[in-house]
């Protein structure tokens, strides 16, 4: 049978192209630790960015709903919206974190 297709495993189907790899026989080589100068870097970025994205996630709530975001003090707001807008909060302040390391760990263009 000519033009055979190589076995493929059971899953291939529902990972698209761009996520696979070539396999190889070689460990990836572990990226160098980062220095004094980049985790001062990212500290910083980090606390920034947090602040940054949490004012424009309750302004931008305050500017759709027209009530202040959602907080645990308030007694007049259920727990699920709370909870529902912590978790958005805390979904948008991680994805922000991981940009800013990866931005700061990035090796220098050359």
């Amino acid at each position: 049978m000519t033009g055979a297709r190589p076995a493929r495993h059971l899953l291939d189907w529902a990972m698209p192209r761009f996520l696979m790899t070539a396999p190889t026989d070689q460990p990836a080589e572990a990226p160098p630790p980062p220095t004094l100068g980049q985790n001062v870097q990212m500290q910083v970025a980090e606390v920034l960015a947090t602040w940054a994205v949490h004012r424009a996630m309750t302004v931008g709530y305050r500017a759709i709903t027209g009530h202040p975001a959602p907080s645990a003090r308030d007694r007049s707001v259920s727990t699920r919206h709370i909870v529902g807008w912590a978790a958005a909060t805390a979904v948008a302040v991680t994805v922000v974190n991981v940009v800013v390391d990866r931005a700061v760990m990035r090796p220098p263009a050359a």
